[in-house]
């Protein structure tokens, strides 16, 4: 979940993106969604509210410049498309992936991946 200002409110579930908008005292449902993807995680551009991107469990990021009206798949796309994680600060973005592994896009370059990260276990533990 994310906001951007005051106005819209972002979510990301595995059944899809929506996005609610204010109006007035209360929140509706924009007239816009995006619901073929199983969404892992969102981040709203703390430069430009319009950008939105999201993280897909398997087919790695989209993004949309315009408050959701069009998607698009990000070019380029983060190397590993299992994606757990983003964060989105000023000029860069952060994305977690699985297997464990840390990208960062500074501004409009490429993905770089950030050493040092903590290898998991590949596939499910239990306990």
């Amino acid at each position: 979940m994310a906001t951007n200002g005051n106005n819209a409110l972002h979510l990301a579930t595995h059944s899809g993106w929506y996005r609610f908008e204010r109006q007035g005292e209360n929140w509706g449902q924009a007239d816009r969604a995006l619901t073929f993807w199983q969404m892992s995680c969102l981040q709203v551009d703390p430069e430009n509210p319009k950008r939105v991107y999201i993280g897909t469990e398997h087919s790695g990021m989209f993004v949309t410049d315009n408050g959701g009206e069009e998607w698009r798949r990000a070019i380029p796309n983060v190397p590993c498309l299992a994606i757990s994680s983003m964060l989105a600060l000023p000029g860069k973005l952060l994305v977690g992936t699985m297997p464990a592994a840390l990208y960062l896009k500074p501004g409009n370059g490429g993905w770089q991946e950030l050493k040092g990260v903590r290898q998991g276990a590949v596939g499910g533990t239990f306990p």
